[in-house]
């Protein structure tokens, strides 16, 4: 699951949807 929507964006060149992830990391890990 983790895998696929991480390669998804990979060959269709979403890098809105990767950078949408990265935010919601920082939001839940601010520390990081």
């Amino acid at each position: 699951m983790v895998a696929k929507s991480f390669f998804v964006p990979l060959e269709t060149l979403d890098f809105d949807h990767i950078v949408a992830d990265v935010e919601q990391i920082r939001a839940v890990n601010p520390q990081r």
